[in-house]
């Protein structure tokens, strides 16, 4: 019982550390205010950077470069995926092309003289596969969606995180 208190106290901590260090740099808005003579701006990047010029450089350092480390993967995936899908897509529109044609070709042919096809066709792929490409397809939409939104991304880091600290917690020690 006192692991699953303790389970769900490094849940917390890891979630709140996440939102609050991650989340303001994403979202930084900028909020502009005109007055007769001058214009003030206040943002949530100044703010930071006050905040980050109190924190010690040997503090800071590894925490900036990790942030731009997984911004720099993220943004990676992101296009990777988005290329996979596109051309997954292709194939999967071709597949469903070239089997509309046949049907049609089908219906216009002679009975007597057209050799039927069976499930398995080299020009128009297997049924199976083309059920898998799709499944495929559902596969990578999720993936980006994970990948584009910032919460999602770095909250499916920390449950993954979360995760291998309670095995290692239950299992190892």
């Amino acid at each position: 019982m006192k692991s699953i208190h303790v389970f769900s106290r490094v849940f917390l901590l890891v979630l709140f550390v996440t939102l609050f260090s991650f989340a303001p740099s994403v979202n930084a808005l900028t909020l502009t205010i005109d007055t007769d003579e001058k214009t003030e701006t206040t943002s949530v990047q100044t703010e930071q950077e006050e905040t980050a010029s109190r924190i010690p450089g040997f503090i800071r350092k590894p925490f900036e470069k990790a942030y731009a480390f997984s911004e720099n993967l993220r943004l990676e995936w992101k296009e990777s995926i988005s290329k996979k899908q596109i051309e997954l897509k292709a194939r999967i529109e071709a597949q469903e092309k070239a089997v509309d044609k046949d049907l049609k070709t089908r219906e216009e042919a002679d009975p007597e003289t057209y050799k039927k096809t069976t499930y398995v066709d080299s020009t128009h792929g297997n049924a199976i596969e083309r059920a898998l490409l799709t499944l495929l397809l559902f596969v990578y939409t999720a993936l980006i969606f994970i990948v584009t939104n910032v919460f999602v991304f770095y909250g499916a880091i920390a449950l993954v995180v979360i995760l291998i600290l309670r095995f290692i917690w239950n299992h190892l020690l």
